[in-house]
């Protein structure tokens, strides 16, 4: 159980400020780059059957909710199968002018049985975003969150990637979860990249291979936009202390793995800052 100490600025007091709070930061989408695709195909037999996806320069900045496309051939005992699943978004109100952040939650699938004939199955994914930061510094960092998994199995890969300005690792994780603080200083185009790939399943012998798997659920948004709606303002508060009280480390404001009411203050100290 938390206790939440005396704070003289109250939540009554906060309600009344401006949604928009002061920030010295802007944070704009500058690049979109998605592809990916499965393929299954039971050799010999037919056409393989494939699904791809490609954003194009007309759909740049577009938001996935659901792309998701099975693929299989079966011919007697011989399965070759392979599935995507894409959900992605950008954070903010006009994601082609500025965003708050980027959301993924991509899936790839892939298995074969091999009785007679040879099968061949893989599935892959590729999400790169870019965002273009100015007026950050030492002094005045932009605060983001970046919390999620790579779930891996099979022998499936996987990596979450963002890199700075310099081309520097800011954060590179290829399995396990995470949940971190980012203090971005550096101004400039920052890449944030999530790959997945089953690998291309091919039995040499009459057996099953697979399932291989991969999972990865990525969120890189600004740490004041607590509920991910695009806009700062008092219900972001309202989440974060909801969040806090029932002890859930997504309000660890200072990615410490431990809830203190330091987390509460720091979260505010974000949330005057706001998010560009």
């Amino acid at each position: 159980m938390f206790t939440l100490p005396r704070i003289t600025l109250s939540l009554a007091v906060l309600a009344s400020l401006s949604a928009s709070a002061a920030h010295g930061q802007t944070m704009r989408a500058s690049c979109d780059n998605r592809a990916g695709g499965c393929f299954a195909d039971v050799i010999d037999s037919s056409d393989p059957n494939q699904f791809n996806y490609n954003v194009d320069p007309s759909e740049i900045y577009r938001t996935f909710t659901a792309v998701n496309q099975s693929v299989s051939q079966n011919v007697g005992a011989n399965l070759s199968s392979a599935n995507i699943s894409v959900n992605s978004r950008f954070i903010g109100a006009n994601p082609g002018n500025h965003t708050t952040g980027f959301i993924i939650d991509n899936i790839c699938h892939a298995q074969c049985t091999r009785s007679n004939t040879a099968v061949r199955a893989f599935s892959n994914d590729s999400s790169q975003v870019c965002f273009t930061v100015t007026g950050a510094s030492a002094a005045s960092p932009l605060r983001m969150r970046m919390n999620g998994a790579v779930v891996l199995s099979g022998g499936a890969t996987g990596q979450l990637r963002l890199q700075s300005p310099s081309n520097n690792d800011v954060f590179n994780v290829s399995s396990g979860t995470f949940n971190r603080v980012l203090n971005l200083t550096a101004n400039g185009e920052y890449r944030y990249t999530a790959t997945l790939n089953t690998g291309d399943l091919q039995p040499s012998t009459p057996s099953t291979m697979g399932p291989r798997d991969v999972n990865i659920y990525a969120s890189f948004v600004c740490m004041a936009d607590f509920n991910g709606s695009g806009t700062v303002n008092t219900q972001d508060i309202f989440d974060f202390l909801s969040s806090w009280f029932a002890g859930n480390l997504a309000s660890d404001t200072n990615a410490n793995n431990a809830l203190a009411v330091q987390d509460i203050f720091d979260f505010l100290s974000a949330w005057f800052t706001g998010c560009a």
